[in-house]
This record gives structure tokens, C-alpha cells and sequence, in this order.
């Protein structure tokens, strides 16, 4: 079952499950299939390798649709 992970830099930490600070950390984590969900922000990430199969999203706390 796929899970959705969001990602917000405003954080001081995440949970580890399923709230991070960062992209990486949420990649991580993360299993096939899963959706990571991006706060609006900027990011400083390393490169990016993406072990499998994954859903990224971007939030809109201002949107009635999350």
C-alpha cells in the first residue's frame, strides 16, 4: 500500500514516517509507489537518485483540494 510523505522545510524535524524537512530524507524513506508531497519553499537538496517508482506533488496550503 503506498504511502504519502510530506515534505515541508518549515520543520525543525519530521517524524521519519511520514512528515520530513526535506526531499531527500522523504526519498529515503520512502517505498515503491509512494507519493511525496512538497510544501511550497526552497529547497537546498543534494542530487537526487530515486531508488524506484515514485508520485512527487506540490501542496498549496491555500488550496480547499489538500
Amino acid at each position: 500500500m503506498a504511502t504519502d510523505r510530506f515534505v515541508d522545510n518549515t520543520l525543525s524535524s519530521g517524524n521519519g514516517t511520514t512528515t520530513f524537512n526535506s526531499i531527500s530524507s522523504a526519498v529515503a524513506a520512502s517505498d515503491i509507489n509512494d507519493r511525496i508531497i512538497i510544501a511550497p519553499g526552497t529547497y537546498s537538496e543534494p542530487q537526487l537518485l530515486l531508488p524506484h517508482a515514485l508520485a512527487t506533488d506540490s501542496w498549496n496550503p491555500a488550496s480547499p483540494y489538500w
